[in-house]
């Protein structure tokens, strides 16, 4: 659905990109449990004595280094994944596939394995100097730099992309935030996510088989031409939008409520 023969060319392309960037992550992360198996006095470095002691001795740097560059692969094989900046830009070439692998892999699941593994970590490591700079300070950025480059973008799938790269870049930065209460609210955000942004993936998916075209300024008045199709639609953005009493409303209040009481 959403899907013709003179899209093939762009796909693989954009696929071989895809692959090459889970590559790259998929690296990061093994050679983060490599140096993890090789150097295992290493884990939780920081955590333990994140300031110098006044009598620094060379085994203590050297195990606080090791727990730096575990960090920073691990955290470049889930921002890879993620198409967190500067890894971002694969997500909407990706978009020439199926309207349906759009929907359920670049909205719905494959995207969110980054996220996951953000998640994950978070507890151990938000107490690490260098975890809230980087992932929060790339995450804000991902989410700043995916709407700015979706208010100038016309074809459908391409919009919806950017504003999956700024939604990633806010689950980032609620899910890394380390507290309880954000990861709740980022599970909550995941979910809901999920849900409107693969709804809109499969509408677009619909206008473009109908219509033959994703381009905003050609698709004037299908509304009335087409209610349920439009009703499903504001449905997804209001919920996208965060307007009661949708699950978005919910997910984004809670966000608001985790970050700002801390």
């Amino acid at each position: 659905m959403g899907f013709e023969d003179t899209y093939v060319d762009a796909w693989l392309y954009s696929d071989h990109q895809r692959y090459f960037f889970f590559q790259v992550g998929d690296t990061g992360v093994r050679s983060a449990l490599f140096h993890l198996l090789a150097v295992p006095s290493t884990v939780g470095a920081p955590l333990s004595n994140p300031s110098p002691s006044p009598d620094p001795n060379p085994n203590q740097q050297l195990s606080t280094v090791g727990a730096l560059l575990q960090l920073v692969l691990l955290l470049v094989g889930a921002l890879s994944k993620s198409a967190i900046f500067p890894f971002h830009f694969w997500l909407p070439g990706a978009m020439a596939a199926p309207t349906p692998v759009s929907a359920y892999l670049h909205a719905a699941a494959m995207v969110k394995a980054g996220i996951y593994l953000v998640a994950v970590l978070a507890p151990v490591f938000a107490e690490n100097p260098a975890w809230h700079p980087i992932v929060i300070g790339l995450g804000g950025f991902t989410m700043l730099l995916g709407g700015w480059q979706a208010l100038r973008e016309t074809d459908l799938k391409r919009l919806l992309a950017y504003g999956t790269v700024s939604q990633l870049g806010f689950l980032m930065v609620v899910l890394g935030y380390g507290t309880q209460d954000a990861a709740l609210a980022g599970l909550a955000l995941l979910l809901s996510h999920a849900l409107f942004k693969s709804a809109l993936f499969l509408v677009v998916g619909i206008i473009d088989h109908q219509l033959s075209t994703r381009d905003l300024r050609e698709i004037s008045g299908l509304g009335r031409q087409a209610p349920a199709l439009a009703t499903a639609a504001i449905v997804s953005i209001a919920s996208m939008v965060g307007i009661i009493p949708t699950v978005g409303f919910v997910a984004k209040e809670g966000a608001l409520a985790a970050l700002l009481d801390e």
